[in-house]
């Protein structure tokens, strides 16, 4: 099982459960899905574990810093079922002007984070992570209007024109591709060396 947590779901537990005898090993970065899907549910011995900074340390990951703007946006009134906050009301909450303005002018010009100027990323590659594909094309359109050359891929993007965006990504003409429930599992692109974590996640 890899992306073992996926398997956490009704239809892969009932594939599973067809197959009484087998013997299970499951790979995952997620142990813990949400309080009610964990592995030990589906998995009952934990064989190995790396924490982020070993893989790191070992070369199997890439370093990283991360970085935390405070855009003062409430989201504690956003409902969460099955551990995942409602995307139609989470996406209300975060896809606002000033919020978006501010993960620009981040990217341009850095930020003041804790009395510490963090790094520019401006001319950088970059995936931001959006709440929807309004969200996305909120701010790909406020990169735009900045100058700075930026696309929407989601999963309703052709896989013609979902492959080009990535094409053009890792060629540097499109310096922000804002994602919306792709770009996650196995995606690499060597040349993005940004993350615009602008979704809101439990985790």
């Amino acid at each position: 099982l890899d992306e073992a947590h996926k398997s956490l779901g009704r239809e892969s537990t009932e594939i599973i459960k067809n197959f009484p005898n087998s013997v299970r090993v499951g790979f995952t970065a997620t142990s813990e899905y949400t309080e009610e899907k964990t592995l030990k549910k589906l998995l009952n011995n934990e064989i190995f574990r790396m924490e982020i900074d070993e893989a790191i340390m070992a070369g199997m990951l890439s370093s990283a810093r991360t970085f935390v703007v405070k855009t003062h946006v409430d989201i504690s009134s956003v409902s969460v079922k099955s551990g995942k906050y409602s995307d139609g009301e989470l996406a209300q909450a975060v896809n606002i002007q000033g919020r978006n303005k501010l993960a620009i002018d981040t990217y341009l010009n850095g930020q003041h984070v804790d009395g510490d100027k963090i790094d520019k990323f401006n001319g950088k590659s970059v995936i931001a992570f959006c709440v929807n594909i309004s969200h996305a094309n909120d701010l790909a359109n406020l990169f735009n209007d900045a100058g700075v050359p930026a696309a929407v891929i989601t999963e309703k993007t052709k896989e013609i024109e979902r492959d080009e965006l990535i094409k053009n990504l890792k060629k540097g003409e499109i310096k922000i591709l804002c994602s919306v429930d792709v770009l996650r599992d196995g995606f690499d692109a060597p040349n993005a060396s940004i993350c615009l974590n602008l979704r809101p996640t439990m985790s």
